[in-house]
């Protein structure tokens, strides 16, 4: 009887010691812990890092250096550094006490009161929808943006009551998703953005997935940077925002050649400008004797000749865009 209790106590052991070597065998597949493949979260650099790259969207328009292809926004490398400049700058046309990192928040909470020279006032309000941010997420990004240039100081970060209202973690502040009045078909309206031979023949111009023309900005990720109203005004009235690096210009040669188009390089050497066909003309610097920049923008205005049923079914597969 004792003898078969110890056989029985062996069996449990080396049992036990089987599910313990395999869970370590789990373990170690799936990831130890400060080893995991989790996306980075919470209000450290890493987690504002992910959200650049991921949820906030920032990596469409802005670089980090030498990472990333976002030209419509300033690149941010080392953007810690230079927004001690910024902030004296900010402090000279009248913000009071502005600090390196409060440009920052300032750059984030309102977009529009410091643009760069050389791009316009389009930033977006990523603690609004469709991004929708939270409070944390913000500090998070600016936390990351900190340590591009400077040092990652949390104290430093003192969101104002527009963003800290959001909430924390959550989306409790977001501001409540736009529907369109109208139940549009997101199939026919991809179709009709495709259809090159139809009369609104979107891919004509913009590119989505890799598929289209470069004339335009590629939209393939529209719908998760820009509000529904944007789009529809982008529609209707694209002169209204005309997005940086597709600025319409008129080259006017020393023959006396005009050329209209989006300007795609001005350089010591040459202007190159680019037709709605997407045909490029290399005009030598010595030949221009004119640059102007146009109000118009060279996509043609929507609003007097889309179809009602088309503009939303065309609406609703671009708010698919995410």
């Amino acid at each position: 009887m004792q003898k078969s209790f110890w056989y029985m106590a062996l069996f449990i052991g080396i049992l036990l010691c089987g599910f313990i070597y395999l869970g370590s065998i789990i373990t170690k597949l799936s990831g130890e812990k400060g080893k995991t493949t989790e996306v980075a979260t919470g209000v450290t650099p890493e987690g504002g890092e992910s959200i650049f790259w991921g949820k906030g969207q920032c990596h469409t328009c802005h670089s980090i250096g030498s990472t990333g292809s976002g030209i419509r926004g300033p690149n941010l490398g080392d953007v810690a550094a230079r927004a001690v400049s910024r902030a004296e700058e900010r402090n000279a046309a009248g913000a009071s006490g502005m600090t390196a990192t409060g440009y920052l928040i300032e750059s984030i909470a309102q977009p529009n009161n410091y643009v760069v020279k050389g791009f316009k006032a389009e930033m977006p309000y990523v603690y609004k929808a469709p991004i929708a941010l939270s409070a944390d997420e913000v500090k998070a990004v600016i936390a990351y943006l900190q340590t591009q240039g400077s040092e990652f100081d949390i104290a430093q970060i003192v969101l104002p009551p527009e963003i800290a209202d959001t909430g924390k973690g959550g989306d409790e502040g977001a501001v409540a998703e736009w529907k369109p009045y109208v139940e549009g078909d997101a199939a026919v309206g991809e179709s009709l953005f495709f259809d090159l031979k139809g009369d609104i023949a979107c891919a004509k111009c913009h590119t989505v997935n890799g598929v289209g023309a470069k004339v335009g900005p590629d939209l393939s990720t529209v719908a998760a940077t820009r509000s529904a109203e944007y789009i529809i005004e982008s529609i209707l009235e694209p002169s209204v925002v005309i997005a940086s690096g597709f600025e319409p210009v008129k080259v006017k040669t020393k023959k006396g050649k005009i050329i209209t188009g989006i300007l795609k390089e001005d350089n010591d050497e040459h202007v190159l400008v680019m037709n709605s066909a997407g045909e490029v003309t290399e005009i030598p610097k010595g030949d221009v004797k004119k640059l102007k920049q146009l109000k118009m923008s060279v996509m043609p205005p929507f609003g007097n000749v889309i179809k009602m049923e088309d503009f939303h079914n065309l609406l609703a597969y671009l708010l698919t865009l995410k």
